[in-house]
């Protein structure tokens, strides 16, 4: 069993990018978040963290998606909710930019068809490539027209020198996309 003890850096920490900055705040376990939306967040961007004692460290931003492929399962209006097909033969799953040291994460949650029981769970990770075929057989003994929820996550581990500690930070940055489709 291993064991992280958060260390306190106060009550927040200050994070500027270029051209925005943000917040993240100590949830009383040593681990700082913040949330913002995607216009303020500054892609591919080394971005400085500022500690209440003056101190700073600095880490890469992830960047997030410019196209995820199949477009059907991307909520655009009420006529794509579950439209995109999840196949039971497999199904090819693009985005883009990809490329880099990042990981890369789809999981695929199958419901019943009316919704109201979950029949399952499929995840499955990946260098961060830009496609990934999801192999069918995990949902062939799911009814066709079962209702699924697509995860597509980056995921982004960085440890970064902190000369206030005379160590290193870990940082980990994740930026999702959420679908919807059907098993056929």
């Amino acid at each position: 069993s291993i064991f992280i003890q958060g260390i306190n850096l106060g009550s927040s920490i200050n994070i500027m990018g270029n051209p925005n900055s943000f917040a993240a705040f100590n949830n009383n376990s040593n681990i700082y978040s913040g949330f913002i939306t995607e216009s303020q967040y500054d892609r591919d961007t080394t971005m400085n963290v500022q500690l209440q004692d003056g101190s700073s460290f600095q880490f890469r931003s992830i960047r997030g998606y410019d196209f995820v492929e199949p477009y059907e399962m991307r909520y655009v209006d009420p006529s794509y909710a579950f439209a995109a097909v999840v196949s039971k033969f497999g199904t090819q799953f693009q985005w883009g930019p990809s490329g880099g040291p990042d990981l890369f994460n789809i999981t695929i949650a199958t419901y019943s068809p009316d919704g109201s029981q979950l029949l399952g769970v499929a995840s499955c990770s990946t260098q961060d490539v830009g496609s990934f075929f999801f192999d069918g057989s995990y949902f062939q003994s799911y009814p066709t027209w079962s209702l699924t929820a697509i995860h597509m996550t980056r995921f982004s581990q960085q440890r970064v020198p902190y000369e206030g500690l005379n160590g290193y930070v870990d940082v980990q940055l994740e930026w999702s996309v959420v679908g919807t489709g059907h098993v056929e």
